[in-house]
C-alpha cells in the first residue's frame, strides 16, 4: 500500500495499462473529498 500511495497518478495509470488481463471491478463507494473525522479531548490534557 506505501508503494500505492506514493506513486503519482501517472505512474499508476501507465501500470494498470500494462496488466494483460485486468479484473473487473465496481467502486463499493464513491471517492469523496473535503472529508475527515476528527477525534479529540477538550482540555488539551495528558491522561
Amino acid at each position: 500500500m506505501t508503494i500505492l500511495a506514493k506513486s503519482s497518478s501517472r505512474e499508476l495509470e501507465d501500470a494498470w495499462q500494462e496488466v494483460p488481463e485486468r479484473p473487473e471491478y465496481r467502486h463499493l463507494h464513491k471517492p469523496q473529498t473535503g472529508s475527515i473525522m476528527l477525534r479529540a479531548r477538550a482540555g488539551g490534557g495528558v491522561s
